[in-house]
């Protein structure tokens, strides 16, 4: 799984990307612990929220053992679906939003439970309870 290169023409210039699917998106520039460069991320935003060029994404980092009690981090196998090579994990607690131009290439699509996962490890990280 790698990021298309060589064009200066972005996927999200023809298809906005939908929550739940991963998509390589361009973090850079960043700052401190920030997650960055371009790499995998979940697509966590609803669409029926403005007609933004905005998206908001969990971004996705290769898995380590450190991460297994970390209820922030949601475990990602790599699958066919998903196009993730490698063990990693959706990153709640760096969640962002981004203009739709910083995405690459689409990767694939997480299941409804994943997603759901991701989505109840950000409440967490805010403190929401519903």
């Amino acid at each position: 799984m790698t990021p298309r290169t060589g064009s200066r023409r972005h996927a999200a210039s023809c298809v906005a990307p939908m929550r739940g699917e991963v998509w390589w998106i361009r973090l850079d520039p960043t700052a401190g612990s920030e997650l960055q460069k371009c790499r995998p991320c979940v697509i966590i935003g609803i669409e029926s929220i403005g007609r933004s060029s905005m998206q908001i994404i969990a971004p996705i980092t290769t898995w380590k053992e450190a991460y297994e009690q970390r209820p922030q981090l949601i475990e990602l196998q790599p699958t066919s679906e998903n196009g993730l090579a490698n063990r990693s994990v959706a990153a709640a607690d760096q969640v962002r939003a981004i203009d739709i131009t910083r995405c690459e290439s689409k990767a694939g699509s997480i299941t409804a439970d994943e997603l759901d996962e991701i989505v109840a490890a950000v409440a967490l990280c805010i403190g929401f309870e519903p």
